[in-house]
């Protein structure tokens, strides 16, 4: 094997580590029942753009949805620890985030924080149904899944 090819397996295995870490905080926090407990989440729309802003109290701790595509995130307000597959890294607001697709990610709020993801919508859906069928997937497996017509069109 090349150095190339030892090192691109080292990242998958890395990769696939924080994902199973990740998936299995998930599994351990749906099992809690506070883990039902309505979110603080609210959404902006405006011309071609979709934003869907989370309220996180301070000492959550949470998890996110796996996206399809890359989009921007902003740290608005707060200080949280973020778990990805390239690791933990301590954000404080104000900062900008990029995601690539397939990114879920875990975290604590060491403060009160507010996280904006942000998306392109074109059409301007604001069917939040439609909207997280076009911009989430249910599986690490599922980011390959092509993007049915109808979830591009609105229709």
């Amino acid at each position: 094997m090349s150095l190339p090819e030892i090192m691109m397996a080292a990242v998958i295995e890395q990769t696939r580590s924080s994902r199973e870490k990740v998936l299995r905080l998930e599994e351990a926090l749906l099992a809690r029942p506070e883990a039902h407990l309505p979110h603080d989440v609210h959404h902006h729309f405006a011309p071609g753009i979709y934003m869907r802003e989370l309220r996180i109290p301070k000492g959550a701790v949470l998890t996110g949805k796996i996206h399809r595509d890359a989009h921007l995130n902003l740290l608005t307000k707060g200080d949280i620890s973020v778990l990805t597959e390239h690791g933990v890294r301590r954000l404080i607001a104000p900062c900008i985030i990029e995601s690539s697709p397939g990114i879920k990610r875990a975290g604590f709020a060491h403060e009160d924080c507010i996280w904006i993801t942000v998306h392109a919508n074109p059409d301007d859906e604001r069917d939040l149904n439609r909207l997280e069928a076009r911009y989430i997937v249910p599986s690490f497996d599922a980011i390959e899944a092509p993007v049915t017509p109808d979830l591009i069109a609105g229709g």
